[in-house]
């Protein structure tokens, strides 16, 4: 009796399973062809009891092997490029690049998750982009390609050409650089003394136009520092930037203020100044400074200022899409200032942080500080992010196209965006971009 029950139940099983087989045997998979809907359709052989082994996941798996639509090898670079439209940006993320076998419908699926790693790594190595991690602030290419990715919305892949265009495996010579070591020689370095200090060996050594136009925005960056003619003196005339850019390195003197002043030299050629505002939802805000200064007729951004809030019911969320730019700026010189309070559920009292500083630094905590204030009940603050370019920049430049590019598509919610231009008559024409 009981193998009789046994036998039955064990038929009733398969005779399950057949029926399965037979009912769900329509295949269908993307394929470009209009006519189909882009649907191509397979149907898979009918089996009967003898022939059914295995699992029907199996069965399609192998089919789509077989019709290859799928793939456990590393796709082809040159095939990834031309696909995900690197080719014509010149940079893609590599979270955007893993969706390409899925939207474009000619490329085989690759089911074996190390496949894109390898195609990536593949690429560095061959030269067809460049690797930046910009959560650990790393370039690799061809001469050190990295072991693995990751597949993220913060790791880049940039053409040799875009990498060198952006600074990406070199940081630029930036305004807090040249500043900090213009003060650590008692406030007062000549030209010569300065590229030396703030350059290096090879590949890192700055250009003088990188550097010159580092002092020129430096100068119109609310005067951080004075630029003269050597050598410096009382009857020294101070060079706004537009002249900076025109002279050679060697034939200059930066002071700080204090020095300047001390010398008798006047410090206030690059105060003048006009701000223009923009706020909103990030594409509005980012258009009505771009309409501002078009319809102001035009101008140099000598810095621009974003700032997110964290408002109360909603957490930090838009404070980490700002900071999240950061690393993706990185021609930028950044400072952030940071305030939020947060309170917890059951707890008198709360968390208070002020801080300001380098981006840099802010890095280094801003996961733990994050941390805390997701695990709060109600978080209130904001972040503003401070990014002076390597030269000024307009509205058609390339800088601020990046900017836009960065900002929409993290897109911190409502922002209030405010850029400083030099009037026409401390400016003058926009320095030599450096890079």
């Amino acid at each position: 009796m009981v193998a009789a029950l046994k036998k039955q139940a064990d038929g009733a099983k398969l005779e399950t399973r057949v029926a399965i087989c037979r009912a769900y045997r329509h295949l269908w998979w993307p394929a470009r062809n209009p006519a189909t809907e882009d649907l191509r359709h397979f149907e898979l052989p009918a089996r009967d009891q003898g022939q059914v082994k295995g699992s029907q996941t199996g069965v399609v798996l192998d089919a789509l092997k077989t019709h290859g639509k799928v793939s456990d090898t590393a796709p082809p670079t040159d095939r990834l490029a031309a696909t995900s439209g690197f080719n014509r940006s010149g940079e893609i993320t590599t979270a955007a690049l893993a969706e390409t076998p899925w939207r474009d419908h000619t490329q085989p699926i690759p089911i074996n998750p190390t496949a894109l790693n390898d195609a990536i790594v593949a690429g560095v190595r061959n030269g067809t982009w460049v690797y930046y991690d910009a959560q650990r602030r790393r370039a690799h290419t061809a001469a050190e390609p990295p072991v693995s990715v990751r597949i993220a919305g913060d790791a880049w892949l940039y053409s040799p050409r875009r990498a060198g265009e952006l600074g990406v495996g070199r940081k630029l010579v930036s305004v807090a650089q040249v500043a900090a070591v213009v003060d650590s020689a008692e406030g007062r370095l000549d030209g010569a003394a300065l590229l030396n200090a703030v350059g290096g060996a090879g590949d890192s050594a700055p250009s003088e136009d990188e550097l010159l136009a580092a002092l020129a925005a430096a100068v119109r960056a609310g005067g951080r520092l004075v630029v003269v003619e050597g050598p410096a003196g009382s009857g020294s005339k101070p060079l706004r930037p537009d002249e900076i850019g025109r002279r050679r390195v060697a034939d200059l003197v930066a002071l700080t203020p204090a020095a300047a002043d001390e010398l008798g030299i006047s410090a206030d050629v690059g105060a003048k100044s006009r701000t223009v505002e923009g706020d909103g939802s990030v594409g509005v805000a980012l258009q009505q400074v771009t309409d501002r200064i078009t319809d102001g007729g035009g101008g140099a951004m000598d810095s621009v200022m974003v700032t997110a809030t964290a408002d109360i019911g909603e957490g930090p969320r838009d404070l980490r899409l700002l900071g999240f730019c950061i690393p993706q700026l990185p021609r930028f010189d950044c400072e952030v200032n940071l305030r939020f309070n947060v309170t917890f559920g059951g707890l008198v009292g709360g968390l208070r942080a002020e801080l300001r500083g380098s981006a840099g630094d802010y890095q280094q905590v801003e996961a733990v500080l994050l941390a805390a204030a997701e695990a709060g009940v109600d978080v209130s603050g904001s972040l503003e992010v401070g990014l002076t370019p390597p030269a000024p920049m307009t509205v058609d430049s390339a800088d601020w196209h990046q900017l836009r590019s960065v900002l929409e598509s993290n897109n911190p919610g409502r922002v209030r965006i405010a850029a400083r231009l030099a009037r026409p008559d401390a400016s003058g024409p926009t320095p030599k971009a450096a890079g």
